[in-house]
């Protein structure tokens, strides 16, 4: 959520229409080092911040993470866009995401997401995301619209040599590299890339699996040794995008089994790197990602590890899976995004401008909350 609001900031400045001035609550101090962070998270969520935004005077609010869609009842209706990135929670309640969040986080989600309906505009990152705004939270189809992320442009493919020197330089390499990022959530499906590991070597494949972002916990280690691939791991942790970029390029496939998606920039990113992936058929992965990646169900170990090992063992399909992963990700720029967004933006104005209510004097200016 940060980077994307932080893109667009850095994409709307010096912008000829749009002038955008950032809300944000910081940590108390007195909390930030004490027992008190949990309150004064809830604090900062539920009354500084929605107090912030209210004594903020602009053309358009922006609410840009629809985990604080709850802003929306102190912002004019006409006047507030809402961006929506997933509605990751509700799936889960529903039995759609490989997990079930807990009670007390589902209700809060559901109470701050159906302020969703008070926007002029909620704008999704996927047509799969419009669809379970429309379908969830009852948003009017004609009030949702779809606007994808961007890739930064440090993701890319480094050249032969570079991918040369980057595969000796990982330790414990074998002959393939699957690589996985993930931010350790239920739904991104971490023992199932753990079963796909095992199959492949099972069938004789000199592969290692490549981890990026949070260590495997407790129960995911054991499961490991159960299925005897713990020597196969290695686990990065959590690296710089610099680093990030350089472990895409040496990496023969991403593998990417996600339950849920709202968009699924890992891919894309991948994508971007010249990276063959294989994901899972989740609608919002199959959207980004379309002809240019193999899909398989997240649930079904042995079609994923299929996928993995028909690039791994076919030097043709990789090339090919390369080249339109190159041209797809090149489609998503934060430029493009900005400029939809600038938009829906003038759409809302112009909307605005027609209800007496909602007039003001200068409609183009844009306030990102």
């Amino acid at each position: 959520m940060e980077r994307f609001a932080d893109e667009l900031e850095r994409g709307f400045a010096g912008h000829s229409a749009v002038r955008m001035a950032a809300t944000a609550v910081r940590p108390s101090p007195l909390a930030v080092s004490s027992r008190l962070r949990r309150l004064d998270s809830y604090l900062a969520r539920f009354v500084r911040y929605p107090l912030a935004a209210w004594r903020r005077v602009a053309d358009i609010y922006h609410i840009a993470d629809h985990g604080y869609a709850h802003l929306a009842a102190l912002l004019p209706r006409g006047r507030t866009v809402i961006t929506c990135h997933d509605l990751m929670l509700l799936r889960a309640d529903d039995g759609e995401a490989g997990f079930r969040g807990r009670r007390l986080s589902v209700a809060r989600f559901r109470w701050s997401t159906s302020y969703l309906k008070r926007a002029a505009r909620v704008v999704c990152d996927s047509h799969a995301t419009k669809g379970d705004v429309i379908r969830l939270r009852g948003v009017p189809e004609g009030r949702v619209a779809v606007v994808p992320l961007g890739v930064d442009r440090r993701f890319r493919f480094l050249g032969e040599e570079a991918v040369s020197r980057l595969k000796a330089g990982i330790p414990a390499l074998g002959r393939y590299a699957v690589l996985h990022v993930s931010t350790g959530d239920p739904y991104k499906n971490v023992p199932g890339t753990l079963q796909v590991l095992a199959a492949l070597r099972q069938s004789g494949i000199d592969v290692v699996l490549v981890r990026v972002g949070k260590p495997l916990n407790q129960g995911e280690r054991a499961l490991a040794h159960r299925l005897r691939v713990a020597g196969a791991i290695i686990d990065c942790g959590r690296v710089s995008d610099e680093r990030l970029v350089e472990l895409y390029n040496a990496a023969d496939v991403l593998l990417f089994p996600s339950y849920y998606e709202g968009f699924g920039w890992p891919p894309l990113e991948a994508m971007a790197c010249g990276t063959p992936v294989v994901t899972s058929d989740c609608r919002a992965l199959a959207e980004v990602v379309g002809d240019a990646g193999l899909m398989a169900p997240p649930e079904d170990t042995h079609a994923l590890a299929a996928a993995v090992r028909s690039v791994l063992e076919s030097g043709e399909l990789a090339m090919r899976l390369r080249r339109l992963g190159l041209e797809r990700a090149a489609r998503y720029t934060w430029e493009r995004t900005v400029s939809e967004y600038a938009r829906v933006y003038a759409a809302v104005a112009e909307e605005a401008m027609s209800c007496p209510s909602e007039k003001k004097a200068a409609p183009q200016m844009g306030c990102r909350r």
